[in-house]
């Protein structure tokens, strides 16, 4: 199931979902009571995948913010741009240049800035394909 087709749940999906659930369970049903389960399921996946995307706006902010200050594309950061940011940060350093050394520090932070949003992108993925499952268990 793709990003995009994860949509919000309707008052009356919840309520007929609801009504499943209850129903199924009164009568023994245990597919329709999972069924209605599984709407409940999808709101509680949606707001975790609204959560997850304001992380990853964050997370992304940062890694612009990192990028911007260490002048490397953080997700090809490469081993030159690695060995730069070190002898930066510790040429910096010595010389009692805080712009450099900051500079430098910038190199690993973008790096670690990177991991970090690409682990929210799988999350994000994760939650999505969850919220998938239950819209098809809920027949939405």
């Amino acid at each position: 199931m793709s990003a995009s087709s994860t949509t919000s749940v309707s008052t009356t999906d919840k309520i007929i979902g609801s009504i499943k659930e209850n129903v199924g369970s009164f009568i023994g049903d245990k597919d329709m009571k999972e069924e209605g389960k599984a709407v409940h399921k999808l709101e509680k996946n949606e707001e975790k995948i609204a959560e997850g995307q304001e992380k990853l706006a964050k997370k992304n902010d940062e890694v612009d913010k990192y990028e911007a200050k260490a002048g490397v594309d953080a997700e090809h950061i490469t081993t030159g741009d690695r060995l730069l940011g070190s002898i930066k940060k510790h040429v910096g350093s010595a010389i009692g240049n805080k712009d450099m050394k900051e500079e430098g520090k910038a190199v690993e932070k973008a790096e670690e800035a990177q991991h970090k949003l690409e682990k929210q992108r799988d999350k994000l993925a994760e939650e999505h394909n969850k919220a998938g499952e239950n819209r098809d268990k809920a027949g939405l």
